[in-house]
């Protein structure tokens, strides 16, 4: 997080440098505890047209952390809906897709 910045502005800053889309935060969904912190997950709405998510080359992050994502692409929540983290919201949003 940059200084001064809240929660909701980092994680808006973030999408817009590693996807290059812009969102608005609708609102908190859970926080956790990780080995390197706290991870917040936030609902959000995309702002404009529906574009191709693009990936950011971070070199600083790069030499730090080594490769980490190789591409982005939309996928299917229901593609999805046994990953750890989008089954939490799932059923935080109350979603049902069994």
């Amino acid at each position: 997080m940059n200084t001064g910045e809240t929660l909701e502005h980092a994680a808006v800053r973030e999408v817009k440098e590693e996807t290059g889309l812009d969102v608005e935060i609708v609102r908190l969904l859970f926080e956790e505890e990780y080995q390197y912190g706290k991870s917040y997950c936030y609902l959000a709405n995309l702002i404009g047209e529906i574009s191709k998510p693009s990936l950011a080359f971070l070199p600083e992050e790069e030499t730090v952390f080594g490769t980490m994502l190789h591409s982005a692409a939309w996928h299917s929540i229901t593609d999805k809906k046994d990953d750890m983290q989008v089954s939490k919201v799932i059923a935080i949003l109350g979603l049902n897709y069994d």
